[in-house]
């Protein structure tokens, strides 16, 4: 059953998080199906990113998954001598 079997990658996304996941799809085709579904991966979205909560016309939520896992990278400033003070 397919709902059981959403539970069960549900269930293994609490414990191995999204790489888990990942491994689960390695099981066989269903599997495979069943944990790149974008149902799966939008509610993965919304219970770990909150704010994501509001996004809904999305092609990927596994895309926006690894966005939002990503750490920031912030921005460094130009070197000093790139600056011309007065």
């Amino acid at each position: 059953d397919d709902d059981l079997l959403a539970l069960v990658l549900m269930a293994l996304s609490w414990t191995g998080g999204p790489t888990g996941l990942l491994a689960a799809g390695a099981v066989c085709r269903r599997w495979n199906d069943a944990a790149g579904s974008n149902h799966l991966w939008r509610e993965l979205c919304r219970r770990d990113y909150p704010a994501a909560a509001s996004l809904s016309a999305v092609a990927s939520f596994q895309s926006v998954y690894a966005r939002l896992a990503r750490p920031t990278q912030r921005r460094r400033p130009p070197p000093l001598e790139k600056y011309q003070f007065l």
